[in-house]
């Protein structure tokens, strides 16, 4: 009898547990995020964020440009996909034994094939609520994320080069050039 009743709870648990994992499974960041990519977003001081993003998990690398501090990992995973593109995250900081799960709503703006702004919650709570995808609770990150390496991407035409000569116009007439030196603007394209 006993041994009945711990056979009917093992089942019961490995079957909470099955579904939570499908759970967690169907929830997936958007497809244009291309998978075992690094992408890298740049920010002051040298410093500078790393990330691979598979499906439902993003491994983040934040790394300082001083050397002086440590590297700092993330391991964040989609929990839930909310309206419009939003997706409340659990991000846990790897490595740190005391590290405990803080969630986020992030957003992907596909800029280009190549290039995703992240819009995130400004502050992370201890718990989940889908209050975190409140437009007034994000923050478009200023940095993008570039895809590399950027040598293996197709090449674009440059849009635009050589010099142009620029006419000054003050309430729609143009202004006597004798009284301002003309300006002019220079463009070139470089590789990058």
């Amino acid at each position: 009898m006993r041994l009945n009743v711990l056979h009917q709870i093992l089942g019961l648990f490995f079957l909470s547990t099955t579904h939570a994992a499908d759970d967690l499974s169907e929830c997936n960041f958007p497809s244009f995020l291309k998978e075992n990519t690094l992408y890298r977003a740049s920010y002051k001081n040298r410093d500078f964020m790393k990330a691979y993003f598979n499906k439902n998990q993003i491994d983040a690398t934040l790394v300082f440009g001083d050397g002086e501090k440590p590297r700092v990992k993330y391991d964040k995973r989609c929990i839930e996909e909310l309206e419009r593109g939003k997706y409340l995250v659990e991000v846990i900081e790897k490595y740190d034994i005391h590290s405990k799960p803080e969630y986020t709503c992030m957003q992907f703006i596909r800029r280009s094939e190549f290039v995703v702004q992240i819009k995130e919650s400004r502050i992370p709570l201890m718990y989940k609520s889908p209050s975190l995808c409140n437009e007034l609770e994000m923050s478009l990150e200023m940095s993008p994320f570039f895809a590399t390496p950027l040598r293996d991407h197709p090449k674009i035409k440059c849009p635009f080069t050589g010099g142009y000569n620029l006419k000054v116009v003050y309430k729609s007439k143009k202004l006597c050039m004798s009284e301002v030196v003309p300006p002019r603007m220079e463009s070139e394209c470089e590789d990058g």
